[in-house]
């Protein structure tokens, strides 16, 4: 399912409310976090900011959003997302791939490489394993 909002300023609300709901430190609902279906919408979401940005040719701010879209361990959400795993009551019984899956879900709608990933599910295993 895709969507489509042409207005800028309700894209960045929506946004906002996805990485509100996403990343608050101490959520009235855990599922949020971990749904799929809120993941792909909140890709879609920042997909929709940028092509906006390039549709007004504003490629620097397109860059912008794409430069803030790849997390690394520094940033705020990482941590909130680091909770969230450690949370996930299976995570210990998940294979490689369902962690990966699930830490894909647990970062959206930022971006990561293989790398950042791995060191993500390392991270929680060894939280988990102390």
């Amino acid at each position: 399912m895709t969507f489509q909002v042409a207005d800028y300023y309700k894209l960045l609300a929506l946004h906002r409310a996805f990485m509100e709901a996403k990343f608050t430190p101490l959520p009235n609902d855990q599922d949020i976090a971990g749904s799929p279906f809120i993941a792909e919408m909140a890709h879609q979401v920042v997909d929709n900011l940028i092509q906006l940005q390039i549709e007004q040719g504003n490629a620097e701010e397109a860059e912008a959003w794409n430069k803030w879209r790849q997390i690394d361990p520094s940033r705020r959400e990482w941590g909130v997302a680091l909770t969230r795993a450690q949370e996930a009551g299976n995570w210990v019984h998940w294979t490689n791939q369902e962690k990966l899956h699930y830490t894909q879900i647990l970062l959206s709608p930022f971006q990561a490489d293989n790398h950042l990933l791995e060191l993500f599910i390392t991270s929680v295993d060894d939280l988990l394993t102390k």
